[in-house]
């Protein structure tokens, strides 16, 4: 088992990361009043008597569950889980536990760091885009009127807990999805990771492991260094992000996932990157090339809706639409306005 520190809460990964679990609710135990486990229907089905089987310590429990999908990240669902957690007299040593995948994390998250002020909060993801992203930093939050995560807050969790053999219950669709933010980490780790990951065929064996392993080093080492987000160097690992988020919002009805948006996004934004940020053609081309390999082309957009997503991205400053744009592999990319007749020109060429 791997250990990773962060600023928020360390992150176990690994075969034994339950027993880590079970050993810290065995100390914990005494002190905690009562505990819920937030799941959705398909973590309440495929994960959570696992969950519970792997955790003898594990006191008697209440069961929280949202819809699955993205439209449960909201504030009315936000309230919906506050109220069951007053209805359910909880207190300030209650512990919640977020079961799930980076919807499940993310309100899990916010709703533990509003609720009395703040209660104690563990996190467990089930999804390949939890493990390696959304459960790692400390970020919580819901969307507001179409917007990504507009709503949010920094919250630390008293551990994240990554158990590989929960990915063997995942479709493709969502393996797909998490392999989009391990390919951002790899562009910021440099060759030998993005070689590794263009290799990358199976959850199930050695070089998957060491990969999760490393995607979970590269996003805390980020983390680490701008824990509130307000240096300049976090937004590196919103690289993909500004066209990714905006797709995902308007392309929210038709069931996409937030890895294949970024997959998109990372594809649109390297043809900037040659542009803007001097990026060798060769690299983008690499890029473009890798993700045609695994994903699927998104169907076209109106642009103009596309646009004004854009201008709603937290980045932007003065008004101007700001890209997290590469110029070699393993360097940190950095922040450029850039205007809209090339995006549009990117965006054109992706739908080609």
């Amino acid at each position: 088992m791997q250990k990773v520190e962060t600023t928020f809460g360390p992150v176990l990964i690994g075969q034994e990361a339950l027993d880590g679990l079970n050993d810290w609710l065995k100390h914990a135990e005494p002190t905690l009043s009562r505990v819920f486990v937030l799941v959705d229907e398909n973590t309440h089905e495929h994960c959570l008597p696992t969950f519970c089987a792997a955790l003898p310590s594990l006191p008697p429990v209440e069961i929280l569950e949202i819809p699955s999908g993205e439209e449960s990240k909201s504030l009315e669902m936000v309230t919906s889980l506050l109220e069951a957690l007053q209805e359910h007299r909880a207190d300030r040593n209650s512990l919640l536990l977020s079961l799930g995948g980076g919807v499940v994390t993310d309100l899990g998250g916010l709703v533990a760091s509003l609720y009395m002020r703040g209660i104690r909060h563990v996190v467990v993801p089930t999804s390949l885009l939890g493990m390696v992203d959304a459960s790692i930093g400390g970020k919580t939050g819901v969307n507001l009127a179409g917007i990504k995560n507009s709503i949010g807050t920094f919250s630390p969790a008293e551990g994240v807990y990554c158990y590989p053999p929960f990915l063997d219950t995942l479709p493709e669709k969502e393996v797909l999805s998490g392999l989009a933010e391990m390919l951002k980490h790899a562009l910021l780790m440099g060759e030998s990771a993005l070689s590794s990951w263009e290799a990358l065929s199976s959850t199930g064996n050695e070089e998957f492991a060491l990969a999760l392993v490393e995607s979970v080093q590269c996003k805390a080492r980020f983390v680490n260094r701008d824990p509130s987000d307000h240096l300049g160097i976090r937004a590196a690992l919103n690289m993909g992000h500004t066209v990714g988020h905006a797709l995902e919002s308007v392309l929210l009805s038709t069931g996409l996932t937030h890895g294949e948006a970024v997959a998109a996004g990372l594809w649109i934004e390297s043809l900037l990157a040659e542009q803007v940020a001097g990026l060798p053609s060769s690299t983008g081309k690499r890029i473009r090339s890798s993700i045609d390999q695994r994903y699927k082309r998104l169907p076209r957009v109106d642009f103009d809706l596309l646009w004004k997503k854009m201008h709603r991205d937290k980045k932007n400053q003065s008004e101007q639409v700001t890209f997290v744009l590469l110029h070699a592999l393993g360097q940190v990319p950095i922040l450029y306005p850039v205007g809209r007749s090339l995006v549009l020109d990117a965006v054109e060429k992706y739908g080609t």
